[in-house]
């Protein structure tokens, strides 16, 4: 199989964004009236980890980017940032993105059709893209929606999404526990 190059690579990358900010698959994007934009990205040369989370949050969907990126690190991702930073977790390795790209109305789950839609036209393109050894989930949804759905075999990790650290900052610490094991484990897929 032919490795695609990073140029070519990245190419195909902003032809996805391009596509996705065009998307009117479902009607989300309406109903929050998100100005949807990809974020700087990471990752996107291969040999990479996704980490995966739900959606973008709804209270910024007026700015919302359906991916996370060092320019949220400010914002409610700043924790996220922080921890990835205390465990020197190799971000410029890591594909950043959501499941669903458009905010979901007052971060309700998702239909099943919204899901659905976005993980069979978007996530899989770039699942496929990335090409990555790992993927890690933010949350219990985003975890069972990817264990339930993804056909191709991938480690996949389970982490509590970052909101819930900013709701329970008491665990922080053993939230940082959870991405160091996180690390080791990949590190050892990486080089089987």
């Amino acid at each position: 199989m032919e490795v695609i190059g990073q140029e070519k690579k990245i190419m195909y990358y902003k032809s996805l964004e391009e596509k996705i900010e065009k998307c009117n698959l479902c009607n989300l994007k309406s109903s929050v009236e998100a100005n949807v934009q990809y974020g700087p990205m990471y990752g996107y040369g291969g040999n990479s980890v996704i980490i995966c989370g739900l959606a973008p949050s709804y209270r910024r969907a007026s700015e919302s980017k359906y991916t996370l990126s060092r320019d949220h690190s400010k914002g409610t991702a700043g924790v996220l940032f922080k921890a990835l930073d205390e465990v020197k977790w190799p971000t410029e390795k890591t594909y950043f993105t959501n499941l669903i790209k458009c905010s979901l109305p007052e971060n309700r789950y998702p239909l099943e059709n919204e899901i659905d839609t976005c993980f069979k036209t978007w996530f899989l393109q770039e699942f496929f893209l990335v090409n990555p050894f790992a993927i890690v989930a933010l949350g219990r949804y985003t975890f069972d929606y990817l264990k339930n759905n993804m056909f191709v075999e991938v480690p996949l990790f389970k982490i509590n999404h970052f909101s819930y650290i900013l709701r329970n900052q008491g665990e922080y610490g053993n939230w940082i526990n959870v991405w160091k094991e996180i690390g080791h484990q990949i590190k050892e897929v990486k080089e089987r």
